[in-house]
This record gives C-alpha cells, sequence and structure tokens, in this order.
C-alpha cells in the first residue's frame, strides 16, 4: 500500500465499540500502539531492555469509520530519525466487502530513553543502517545533529 512495507491486521473487539456502532475514536492510539509495537520487533529487532519508548507527539486524522465487520490492517513505516526520536507514519486501511476502504492517517515521534541511565537515549548507528535497509534510503529522512 504506496510506500509502506509493513502491515498487520488489526483485531476489533466487541469493546471497542461505541454506542453510534463503529470503533470508538479513542481506541485508535491502541492499534497505533500494536502496529507500532509489531514494526519495531520486526524491522528492527527491538531491545526493549535498552530501549523504552515515550510518545513526544501523536496525530490522527480521520477519514471513515471503522465498523465491527471490517477486516483491516495498519501499515507503518519511519519517515525521520533524529538523534534521539523516530518519526513513525501509519494508514489504517479495511477491506469492507471487497473495496479497500482508508480509515485514518496517523503520525508519532518516538523519544527514545535509557531505562538503565535514566535519561534520554540516542538513536544508535545499528538503528540507522536497519531502518535504512529496510525503508530504503530515499524514503527515511535521517536529521542526527551529532
Amino acid at each position: 500500500m504506496e510506500r509502506f512495507k509493513f502491515s498487520c491486521p488489526i483485531k476489533i473487539r466487541w469493546r471497542d465499540m461505541d454506542a453510534y456502532n463503529h470503533v470508538n475514536t479513542n481506541v485508535y492510539l491502541s492499534y497505533l500502539e500494536d502496529g507500532r509495537y509489531n514494526y519495531l520487533n520486526k524491522v528492527l529487532n527491538w531491545n526493549w531492555d535498552a530501549y523504552a519508548i515515550g510518545i513526544g507527539k501523536v496525530a490522527l486524522e480521520y477519514k471513515s469509520p471503522l465498523l465491527f465487520k471490517d477486516k483491516p490492517r495498519i501499515y507503518v513505516s519511519c519517515s525521520k530519525v533524529t538523534s534521539h526520536s523516530l518519526n513513525l507514519e501509519y494508514k489504517i486501511a479495511a477491506d469492507r466487502n471487497g473495496e479497500i476502504v482508508t480509515i485514518a492517517y496517523a503520525e508519532t515521534m518516538l523519544e527514545l530513553y535509557d531505562p538503565k541511565f535514566e535519561k534520554q537515549a540516542e538513536v544508535s548507528e545499528e538503528i540507522i543502517a536497519k531502518l535504512a535497509e529496510y525503508e530504503g534510503l530515499e524514503g527515511l529522512q535521517v536529521a542526527l545533529g551529532r
């Protein structure tokens, strides 16, 4: 789907639904979290002991309601790396009776934190290399300022 190389299915839970019979907008952040977790594990083989993650910024743009009968997927891509953060972009799309419907776009800025030393962590050269290889250099903006 466009430039997104990574995707995974979203499982809609009954508790995700609201009185209007679609997924409540508050639930989308948990979908981003699931997509982010799977992306970091698959693409970067993320070391959760070395790096904790805090969300520095999040933006969501809703395009269409997500219905219980839909079969949604979340697409994730890293668009920018700074010395202490990763910017991820997301697209949620769903198969709705054979038609692919765009549900939402989102962006997050992930701040890296070293839990051992209790301070902000730098993005390692290894992470940058893995992201550049997976995403392709043309799709990845690197602004390190080192």
